[in-house]
């Protein structure tokens, strides 16, 4: 977590110096693939419901600076997470627009929570109240 997310090599130094005399020594240096450090949490905009019928539409955008999209839930006053589909039905972008409509819900007020998670499982989560 000390280093910003960005893409990152690791350069590794072996020596047998300390056992060996110096003209005797041996040293292998061996630099990593590249690797990708993603600290940070989606963002979750424009989140809004209404009530659609029976059930409640629900719409929002979630953005990530530095890593795909992988999965997004809500949850209805406090039940189970449910997995939901980004409207282009793929997670193959950094930013995606969701909008899918709840079960049958009975009148009242109710609240709609949502999480977004990236590849990294970097979590962001709202909510929003229905009246």
């Amino acid at each position: 977590t000390s280093f910003a997310d960005g893409f990152y090599r690791v350069r590794v130094t072996a020596s047998d110096s300390p056992s060996n005399p110096a003209s005797e020594a041996l040293t292998f240096s061996k630099v990593s693939e590249s690797f990708a450090i993603d600290n940070s949490a989606p963002a979750i905009r424009d989140l809004g419901a209404e009530r659609d019928g029976e059930t409640i539409r629900v719409r929002f955008s979630a953005v990530d600076s530095a890593s795909l999209l992988r999965r997004a839930e809500y949850s209805l006053d406090g039940t189970d997470w449910e997995q939901v589909l980004p409207s282009t039905r793929l997670f193959d972008s950094r930013e995606l627009s969701f909008d899918f409509a709840t079960g049958s819900v009975e009148g009242g007020e109710h609240t709609v929570a949502v999480r977004v998670y990236d590849r990294f499982e970097n979590l962001a989560a709202a909510k929003v109240v229905v009246r």
